[in-house]
This record gives C-alpha cells, sequence and structure tokens, in this order.
C-alpha cells in the first residue's frame, strides 16, 4: 500500500475507532483487532470504493461481527478491565483511562456502545443510530442516562475518599 491508498487513509482516519468499538463490545483487544481487520475485508468484498463508504457502514459491520462473537461466547473475557480495576491506585494518565473504560464497561450494553461510538467514534447521534439500528433520539437518550450513571459513580467514589 501507498501513501495515497484509500484503503490506508481510511483506516488511518477511523481505524482506532473501529477498535475501540469492537474492544467495547467484545471486551477483548485482540478480537478487536481481528474484528477490524475482517470489517475492512468485508469493506472490500462488498466492491465500495473509499468514497462511497461512510464511517457509519464500517461500525455497522464492526457492531454485527462483535455481536456474532458474543452471542457464540460461553463467557465473555474481561481480564483487561479487572487489570485496570486492580491499577486505580496508580498514578498517571493511563491509569485513568483505563479506569475510565473499566467504568464505561460496566454500563449495560446498550449504553456502553453509545458511549464509545460517541466519545472514540466520534460519531454524531444520527450516525450512531443508523449503526445501532435505532432513532437518534434513543441514540441520544442512551448517551444522557450512560452519563447520568457515569457522573453518579464518580459522585459515590468522591464521597467514599
Amino acid at each position: 500500500m501507498t501513501a495515497s491508498d484509500p484503503v490506508l487513509e481510511l483506516y488511518r482516519r477511523i481505524g482506532r475507532g473501529l477498535f475501540a468499538y469492537a474492544r467495547s463490545l467484545t471486551g477483548r483487544s485482540d478480537l478487536a483487532e481481528d474484528l477490524v481487520q475482517e470489517t475492512f475485508l468485508r469493506w472490500l468484498e462488498s466492491g465500495r470504493s473509499a468514497d462511497q463508504v461512510a464511517p457509519a457502514f464500517l461500525y455497522g459491520i464492526v457492531r454485527h461481527l462483535a455481536l456474532d462473537v458474543v452471542r457464540k461466547s460461553a463467557q465473555r473475557q474481561k481480564h483487561e478491565f479487572l487489570l485496570a480495576r486492580r491499577s486505580r491506585h496508580a498514578s498517571g494518565d493511563g491509569a485513568l483511562l483505563a479506569q475510565a473504560f473499566a467504568e464505561v464497561q460496566d454500563l449495560p450494553v446498550e449504553q456502553r456502545e453509545v458511549v464509545v461510538l460517541k466519545v472514540f467514534g466520534e460519531l454524531t447521534f444520527d450516525d450512531i443510530g443508523e449503526v445501532i439500528g435505532s432513532p437518534a433520539a434513543t441514540a441520544a437518550s442512551r448517551y444522557r442516562y450512560a452519563l447520568e450513571k457515569l457522573s453518579a459513580r464518580l459522585s459515590a467514589q468522591q464521597e467514599a475518599r
């Protein structure tokens, strides 16, 4: 691939968000990497060019692949998030980010996926609605409920200190 390759450019633009979304749904980095790779392969097999594909299309592929994996899995792996919880007393931005991601992972899946699509995917509520197959207002409500839950948890943690 050359530096001007449209596939590479699209991957550079949204690959990180796709990975974060897949990871939020599966709880595993290694599986998220595989799902992003499979997403790009399916896109290429679809025959759509880079200028014909919207990010929501790729997020939709990731979502369907991840939910299939989760449904087939007898037990979800949360080892990374358990490690993140254990590292709460560590210092630095990495520990804070791990803690935040662990808190997001504890949200119901409907809220968690909206938060990850909004924050990491930088999608609009219209795009999120397209990805999850719901109206934009539903995506916005789920996002608001998730933020309320996260805010309540953080307040409780502050009070406990």
